[in-house]
């Protein structure tokens, strides 16, 4: 997308991506009418969520100079509508933000229409604060950490931020000085935390092995806090062989915590809800594969309510299962519902299937691949599949957390590629794709 223009004030009638330079340009001119001795080197774009006509949130890491040194920080930009920014701007130094080295802790983006949160600060994680500051932490985390390991005295000795999602959430990987546990935070701007350590919870009373275990959750940062398990993820290819033992690993895995009946807090899956969101979402995109896409999702209407309550991970996909030698584990049930369970193996396929298209993998190959799963899923389950909610789920997976999110999070794909997701969304939604599944 083109960059916005460098105009006095909020230049532009929509919502554009600005580009790296002009990002860096308007933070040092932030900076410099703040008084700061800071400049920004350079700066590298780790996210961006779109809402066309609606809103624009980036994350970078911007490489800074002051007198002191080098160093790096974290920010997050969201961009206004014309003539929005100034006043957000204001409403965000009435919250009172935390000084920073660059100083102050928010900017105004003038030229570009919108506002800067350097972190901890952020517009809406409240608790980020307790993963940048070691003191924060222990004074808020430390007795429940205590409490639950059946200590006393331990203390974070070393946080390390892993992840910054400006607006969403921010996850640490925590070491405890004189124990052998090493600990993940998560910080969120909801109490997602809260659901995904009930879940670990009720996969845990189904294998020890299954999961990471739950720590605590410190309620006024919204901090969740788990156990660091051992493993990697595997190469998304590892997953495209017919013949693959990671796939039935995790299939079999996948059928442990399927087993689990899900605790109230978590919510029943919204396949309406869902695909509603989708839709809006693609609306406010002007592209052919955005148009396609959307007429497929109101052209296959939702299936009704599910009364099922088995624990669901909610969003399983290649990164969220975790490998050490042959062992599988999954990890991230921030997404977990309650639901049926061709809403997981719906989505794993829809993993598979995105992934065969941006790599080429031929049709015969994915088709073998996706017919193992199923079957490995089956093997290990005991149960028979809905072919007709499995294939929805599968096209409904494509779109939403495929197609949509490619565009909303403005990634890059191989030439075609959204084309071509939408060309199997089609094919799925139509069963093509899950038919020679035994």
């Amino acid at each position: 997308m083109s960059a916005l223009s460098m105009a006095p004030e909020d230049a532009g009638r929509e919502l554009g991506s600005p580009s790296v330079a002009a990002l860096a340009t308007a933070l040092n001119a932030a900076l410099l009418r703040a008084g700061s001795t800071t400049r920004v080197r350079s700066l590298q774009i780790v996210s961006t969520r779109l809402s066309p006509r609606r809103k624009l949130v980036i994350g970078a890491l911007a490489e800074c100079d002051d007198p002191d040194g080098r160093y790096f920080q974290r920010i997050g930009m969201r961009f206004f509508q014309p003539g929005l920014s100034g006043a957000r701007h204001e409403k965000a130094l009435l919250e009172n933000p935390r000084p920073a080295r660059a100083g102050p802790g928010v900017l105004h983006l003038l030229s570009l229409g919108g506002v800067a949160w350097l972190f901890p600060n952020d517009r809406k994680i409240r608790g980020a604060a307790a993963l940048a500051d070691i003191g924060e932490f222990n004074a808020a985390a430390a007795p429940q950490i205590n409490d639950a390991l059946r200590t006393s005295g331990i203390r974070a000795s070393r946080i390390e931020i892993l992840r910054y999602v400006p607006e969403q959430s921010c996850t640490a990987r925590i070491a405890l000085g004189g124990a052998i546990y090493t600990l993940i935070g998560k910080c969120a701007s909801d109490n997602r935390g809260v659901r995904g350590l009930a879940a670990l919870l009720c996969a845990r009373r189904i294998s020890k092995t299954l999961c990471p275990a739950p720590i605590a959750y410190v309620e006024q940062a919204h901090l969740a806090i788990q156990e660091l398990i051992a493993g990697a993820p595997l190469p998304p290819e590892e997953f495209l062989n017919p013949d693959s033992a990671a796939t039935r690993s995790a299939m079999r895995r996948l059928a442990e915590l399927h087993r689990a009946r899900a605790p109230d807090i978590l919510p029943l899956v919204d396949f309406g809800g869902e695909r509603e969101a989708a839709i809006e979402k693609l609306a406010g995109f002007e592209s052919l594969a955005a148009e396609r896409a959307l007429k497929l999702l109101s052209d296959h209407a939702a299936p009704s309510p599910s009364a099922a309550r088995g624990l669901l991970h909610g969003d399983l996909h290649f990164g969220n299962v975790l490998f050490e030698g042959d062992r599988a584990a999954l990890i991230d049930f921030d997404a977990a519902q309650a639901g049926p369970p061709e809403y997981d193996v719906g989505g794993f396929l829809a993993a598979m299937m995105a992934h065969a298209v941006f790599i080429g993998l031929d049709d015969e190959t994915l088709r073998r691949a996706v017919a193992g799963a199923i079957s490995a899923y089956r093997d290990a389950s005991g149960e028979t599949l809905s072919r007709d909610l499995l294939a929805w789920r599968v096209g409904e997976a494509l779109i939403t957390e495929r197609v949509a999110r490619s565009l909303t999070r403005m990634k890059t794909r191989p030439a075609g590629s959204l084309q071509a997701l939408v060309d199997m969304a089609a094919r799925a939604f139509n069963g093509e794709m899950t038919e020679s599944a035994p």
